[in-house]
């Protein structure tokens, strides 16, 4: 570690302090970049479940006292949905997902 360290110190002052203050600022850039990215994930992950559980209680609300969940789907103007029983059993698709399953029946639950 010494001659590292004789080596540093005979560099001119100006250069010593070059990268010493290159040092600092990378360190308080990445510090500054791993709080705004949690940050943001933290806002982004809330306002997707908020969305999320609106348009739930949104469709819940179409849903109840329909016979035909298909067409209270289609009524609804949601581009993909999938009603599912409580037991996990599909009751109706929109068309882009209509034959798959989007959630498996442990999911649904």
């Amino acid at each position: 570690m010494a001659p590292l360290s004789s080596g540093f110190r005979r560099l001119p002052i100006r250069l010593r302090l070059t990268v010493a203050f290159a040092g600092v600022l990378t360190a308080v850039l990445v510090a500054g970049g791993l709080v705004l990215y949690t940050e943001f994930q933290r806002d982004l992950d809330g306002v997707i479940d908020q969305d999320l559980e609106s348009r739930a209680a949104d469709m819940t609300g179409l849903l109840e006292g329909t016979r035909d969940p298909d067409r209270a789907l289609l009524e609804s103007g949601e581009r993909v949905a999938q009603v599912y029983t409580d037991d996990g059993r599909l009751l109706a698709s929109t068309r882009p997902v209509q034959g798959d399953r989007v959630l498996t029946a442990q999911a649904v639950r």
